[in-house]
């Protein structure tokens, strides 16, 4: 959004007829026998309501491995809530299925060459011939991974592997902010992509209310920490060499 009321693009009416969100209305129309439109207000009822029935439906609809019987959220406490207790998805897998072929699978793209393109088979060539950096050190489910990779098809290769044993892959940054601590939202979680914004600049009325986050004073650091580090490595937030700015009016 341009700002914090106006949208920036409105869908058409052709847009939403070819909506996944539409598809889903349907699917859940003929399945559960549900007359929504595919409105998300509609939808955000339902699943609110009926927990069990929306999300029995989701799992249907995307072709999930069967969810056991009874309730899909044993524990409502957030954080710390519980979905469909003993289910197991691998993202790997789900990422490969059925997909084959020359499809693209993936595009990376780097300042200094030609966007490189991968299809399906050659992507899942890549991630069996990976296998052995992670096989040969005995890496098991549970394991976690730090991997210090660029940032293209090499990382996506060396993440689909981890995934798909069961390893819990972290990426190692080329850069290591120190602050004195992370907001969370009401809710728990990390506001990832606003922090993000804030720090190349973005202006923070358009990007995050400060009210949403239990240390709204750490809100406040970021755009004075990003206006500091893009004057000392220049206009991109990306350039430069790995920092500790722990001196930089960190809240304390």
């Amino acid at each position: 959004m341009s700002d914090m009321g106006r949208p920036d693009w409105t869908p058409t009416r052709q847009d939403v007829e070819r909506a996944r969100i539409t598809d889903f209305a349907r699917f859940a129309a003929r399945r559960a026998g549900r007359g929504v439109s595919g409105s998300y207000e509609e939808l955000w009822k339902w699943s609110v309501d009926d927990v069990n029935g929306f999300w029995g439906t989701v799992c249907d609809y995307f072709g999930l491995p069967e969810h056991p019987a009874g309730s899909a959220l044993a524990n409502e406490a957030m954080p710390g809530s519980v979905w469909f207790p003993g289910s197991r998805l691998n993202f790997a897998a789900e990422v490969f299925r059925d997909r084959t072929g020359t499809d693209t699978a993936l595009v990376t793209v780097a300042q200094d060459a030609e966007p490189l393109t991968v299809g399906w088979d050659g992507l899942r060539r890549q991630v069996a011939s990976f296998a052995r950096a992670l096989t040969e050190p005995g890496v098991r489910p549970g394991d976690r991974v730090a991997g210090y990779l660029p940032d293209g098809a090499q990382a996506v290769v060396a993440f689909l592997d981890a995934v798909r044993r069961g390893a819990s892959p972290r990426h190692v940054p080329d850069e290591i902010i120190e602050a004195s601590g992370i907001p969370h939202t009401r809710t728990g979680k990390k506001p990832e992509v606003p922090v993000k914004r804030l720090l190349r600049g973005d202006a923070p009325d358009t990007v995050i209310d400060p009210g949403s986050v239990d240390k709204p004073e750490l809100i406040d650091w970021c755009p004075r920490f990003g206006a500091a580090r893009r004057a000392r490595h220049g206009a991109s937030p990306a350039a430069g060499t790995p920092s500790r700015p722990h001196d930089e009016g960190a809240p304390s």
